[in-house]
């Protein structure tokens, strides 16, 4: 309980933090706490302690700070004085010469912030904690720290139904504090059960004690409530009076731990369906549930993304929409930008574009010339008996160039010599590698029918007139090339004639 001696009638009282009761006495203008006393200060009507320690009068309209007058005794020991007055023990001791000395009036060459300093002894308390429950049983403490050689932690509870005050709660005697929880030399994360925690406030008391070199270290504290023991599933006479009761909690908290961990996990296992918080081991197994391989060569975002897209996919698999939307994902392209009107678009930074087709069905290239039913223009292409090659007895077959094929039938030949078949245009950038291609062409037919023939073209920044010239397919427009030397350049590639040479004075060596 707080001390202290109050000579005449005080006008204010009040506690430090330390619990020490301080009087001021208006008749008098003295303040008092313990054997320090403060005088002239006149008519005084409130004395103030602030969160540092740092005492106030207020008299006359004023506030005065009441500093100390003489420094305690620290065991013969440097001792240093804040601008409040509040006293403390120093490390270094420095002069305006530039010249410090330590504890034991040596001389220190370094600068004295280099030269560490830390108390032994420190004990804190918390805010309560409001639980918002009126007799709550607070249930379990995990607290992460480090506590290094010749360190200790120790943590102690209090709870109540009533918030106290701070000086209520530091005058507290050590037998009102419950859970002695301790942690030592290193060892590991402290876990233990409350005990004697009952009440809707919880006040946690941290005692930390270090070698003057090294302190513990405290990370963070979970505090579990209300408790709920697997007691409630034994009959009641296990819970008749208070103290069986605890101490079948406390037994059973054994195995609860383990069931807590378990349903943690169940309670948690959703994330493992999630393509985007699924761990990376996980990828491929979660992709063969729905049928979607996931190559190595891909990085884990894009490994991610092609499993997060392939649900949506499952309903238009097998068709071009479908296809599409898996080369969308494969070559990084944001059909999102597409789908907004002209007028309307969100992102307004980036231009409305058409999205490539990137596909071309090949049935699309018959242009036969039907009697009755076509137009000369595009649909004006003759086909005969040698669409395919076939070898026709009596017709004219080429040694060397003819095919004997007995199937499909010969009279479907103009409809089916471009079904089934279908070709990819791909960035170049897309397919640098061998491993690259062969991931891309493996992505492709994980999603094509069985029945369809397929082929991947990599279009690069060019327009070549019968080799890269489908508009809207192959076809991209890119910078023109500059003039190839005569020896390096290859006809029918890249390959286009120089300028006029400038005038003016070329470059001479010599």
């Amino acid at each position: 309980a707080p001390t202290g001696s109050v000579p005449g009638s005080p006008t204010d009282v009040t506690f430090d933090l330390r619990g020490r009761l301080i009087a001021a006495d208006a008749a008098t203008g003295k303040v008092t706490r313990g054997s320090e006393e403060w005088d002239g200060l006149g008519a005084v009507e409130r004395v103030i302690v602030d969160d540092e320690g740092a005492l106030f009068a207020y008299a006359d309209g004023a506030l005065t700070p009441l500093t100390v007058k003489e420094m305690p005794n620290l065991d013969g020991r440097i001792a240093a004085q804040n601008a409040y007055g509040v006293s403390y023990q120093a490390g270094v001791l420095s002069f305006d010469c530039g010249k410090s000395y330590d504890l034991e009036g040596n001389e220190v060459l370094a600068s004295p912030s280099s030269v560490p300093f830390l108390e032994k002894s420190v004990s804190f308390v918390t805010e309560p904690l409001d639980s918002d429950i009126l007799r709550c049983e607070w249930h379990r403490l995990t607290m992460d720290a480090t506590c290094p050689a010749g360190c200790s932690i120790v943590v102690r509870t209090f709870a109540t139904d009533v918030e106290y005050l701070p000086f209520q709660i530091v005058g507290q005697p050590d037998a009102a504090w419950g859970t002695n929880l301790s942690l030592r030399n290193g060892e590991a994360p402290l876990d233990g059960l409350l005990r004697r925690a009952v009440g809707r406030y919880l006040y946690l008391r941290l005692d930390l004690k270090g070698n003057g070199r090294t302190t513990p270290e405290i990370r963070s504290i979970d505090l579990e409530f209300p408790r709920i023991s697997l007691r409630r599933y034994l009959p009641a006479v296990f819970g008749n009076d208070p103290v069986s009761a605890e101490f079948t909690d406390r037994l059973l908290a054994i195995y609860d731990s383990g069931f807590r961990e378990i349903e943690g996990q169940i309670d948690t296992q959703a994330r493992l369906y999630d393509p985007m918080s699924t761990p990376t081991a996980m990828l491929s197994w979660l992709g063969g549930w729905i049928g979607v391989p996931l190559e190595r060569q891909w990085s884990e975002a894009k490994r991610r993304q092609i499993l997060k897209a392939a649900s949506a996919r499952l309903d238009v698999r097998g068709t071009l929409p479908g296809l599409q939307s898996l080369l969308a994902t494969l070559f990084d392209l944001n059909r999102s930008l597409c789908q907004c009107p002209r007028d309307r678009c969100d992102r307004r930074e980036t231009p409305y574009w058409d999205f490539p087709p990137l596909v071309l069905e090949h049935f699309k290239l018959c242009r036969w010339l039907f009697l009755g039913s076509s137009r000369l223009g595009d649909q004006a292409v003759l086909w005969g008996k040698a669409i395919v090659n076939r070898a026709q007895l009596d017709g004219g077959a080429v040694v060397g160039k003819s095919q004997l094929r007995a199937i499909p039938d010969p009279h479907r030949d103009p409809l089916l010599t471009h079904a089934n078949r279908l070709t990819v245009f791909a960035p170049v950038s897309r397919g640098r590698t061998t491993e690259r291609r062969k991931a891309i062409e493996s992505a492709i037919r994980s999603e094509v029918p069985a029945t369809v023939d397929f082929d991947v073209r990599y279009v690069g920044p060019r327009f070549r007139i019968g080799v890269q010239s489908m508009v809207g397919l192959d076809t991209v427009v890119g910078r023109i090339p500059s003039p190839g030397p005569l020896g390096e350049a290859r006809l029918g590639a890249t390959t286009i004639l120089g300028g006029e040479a400038k005038e003016g004075r070329g470059l001479r060596v010599g």
